[in-house]
């Protein structure tokens, strides 16, 4: 795992190998504002190595929101982790995404923010728009 800043956002770099054709990249993103945001939690296999990398970023019992670009392997490694580690944090979903991660997770509603494309999260000094973004891998893909 690599960590970068840029002003008060951070990225946790972290990618996969695919031999003959490069290496599949997987970040998760860290926005440290009023209410700080994760986007994404990495892959299970790297969860150790995820939450240590968080950790260097900020408490993760700070975070707020955690927002779930879909619920893709890649995407949701540490998503339960994370969620004990941040107990004041809500899931930032769409109404498929929930649907599909209690295939496999018992996440209590009140700690899931249901959130469809043109739809808004305020998050205390900037709002995040949702949207569909034009080219995705799962149909649960939430961009903002």
């Amino acid at each position: 795992m690599h960590v970068q800043h840029i002003d008060d956002v951070s990225v946790i770099r972290d990618a996969v190998e695919i031999p003959g054709l490069g290496a599949l990249p997987i970040n998760a993103f860290v926005i440290r504002g009023e209410q700080p945001v994760l986007v994404d939690t990495g892959r299970p296999v790297e969860n150790a190595a995820f939450l240590d990398a968080l950790g260097s970023i900020i408490d993760p019992a700070d975070l707020r929101w955690i927002w779930l670009t879909h619920p893709d392997r890649d995407h949701m490694g540490a998503l339960m982790d994370v969620l004990r580690l941040a107990p004041q944090a809500r899931l930032v979903t769409n109404y498929t995404g929930f649907g599909y991660l209690g295939v496999e997770f018992e996440i209590p509603l009140p700690r899931v923010y249901l959130l469809n494309p043109g739809q808004s999260l305020d998050v205390g000094d900037r709002e995040l728009h949702s949207f569909r973004p034009p080219l995705y891998d799962s149909p649960m893909t939430m961009g903002f």
